[in-house]
């Protein structure tokens, strides 16, 4: 096969081979809609930039730390593997590596980041959630790491990030659900402190009192974000005979949906992220896609941006969509 050159992704997005290199070093300032176009392009033609003598020149690690913020237990979860994937293929084409790290809190996460940083055994992290009161973003900003938050941090100004609208997807959830006439709800999140799901459950309570429906905090559960602790916990979310189950995570919404069976309930649930495992394991549960792929490719692009000097795109909103079985 013909190897793929920066004329040919020139051509194919139009512009000029300078303004590839450009986008492709991070050097100049080039519009934001120019540059995905650039970027698109190189992902359809599978252009693979050089950037090894580059970083011999700089002397840096080449190393990206990969933050998920809990144990390794969480590559039980099709979203981290999914996207530690989109990762892993886009910071191939940077010729750099990943270093994965776990941490039980944003406490840990400091501490990890903080050694690694300052020993220069890493020129840059992403991390896959925040938290409420982030310690290891408060350090990063503090101290000017490199870094990308897939998730809705606070500091905006001082974080680069990519995420979705997770408060308008749940809304939009909702307005499907309750146009097919469901008025008893339950919300089942995540941690309480972790951005996400403040944000979904920010679209559900919205959209409850919008449409007039009665909930209480009694109707709102968190468990952990897998399918073990959700059918721990299902008895007493299907006890109450909610007309819908509504999950801020597929692996949520299988384990409740599988108690349910065992049951001989009907419990209706829908989930996020459109996993594999939600339209393996069940037909009619209802997903939001949030274009996993789409999360891990920006996530590394903004890095290097920054790494390279370049702070044109800050941040990026990836569109998602809800898929109604």
């Amino acid at each position: 096969m013909k190897k793929v050159t920066i004329k040919d992704v020139a051509k194919y997005a139009g512009v000029s081979p300078s303004t590839v290199s450009r986008v492709v070093s991070n050097k100049g300032t080039i519009s934001e809609e120019t540059s995905k176009r650039i970027l698109d392009a190189i992902d359809e033609l599978g252009y693979v930039p050089n950037y090894s003598a580059r970083s011999l020149v700089n002397s840096s690690s080449d190393t990206i730390a990969v933050v998920v913020s809990r144990t390794p237990r969480s590559l039980d979860n099709a979203y981290f593997t999914d996207v530690l994937q989109a990762i892993a293929g886009e910071i191939d084409k940077f010729d750099k590596e990943i270093l994965l790290i776990f941490a039980a809190s944003s406490q840990e996460e400091k501490e990890k980041i903080k050694r690694l940083y300052e020993t220069h055994r890493i020129d840059g992290v992403i991390k896959l959630s925040v938290m409420e009161d982030d310690m290891a973003l408060k350090y990063i900003a503090e101290n000017k790491v490199p870094c990308v938050v897939i998730g809705n941090p606070d500091r905006k100004n001082k974080i680069l990030w990519v995420d979705n609208d997770n408060q308008m997807a749940m809304e939009e959830v909702m307005e499907s659900v309750i146009c097919d006439g469901h008025e008893k709800l339950a919300f089942v999140g995540g941690s309480p402190n972790l951005m996400v799901t403040k944000d979904r459950l920010s679209g559900f309570k919205k959209s409850m009192i919008s449409n007039k429906l009665t909930f209480t905090n009694e109707d709102i559960y968190y468990v952990d974000f897998t399918e073990e602790d959700a059918y721990r916990n299902a008895d007493k979310i299907i006890n109450k005979a909610y007309d819908y189950v509504i999950c801020t995570d597929d692996m949520i919404a299988i384990g409740i949906k599988k108690r349910a069976i065992e049951r001989n309930i009907d419990v209706k649930v829908t989930g996020f992220n459109n996993t594999k495992e939600a339209s393996l394991y069940f037909a009619d549960i209802s997903t939001v896609d949030i274009k996993t792929q789409k999360l891990g490719k920006w996530a590394v692009r903004l890095l290097v941006g920054k790494l390279n000097g370049d702070a044109t795109i800050t941040n990026k909103i990836v569109k998602t969509e809800f898929i109604k079985k």
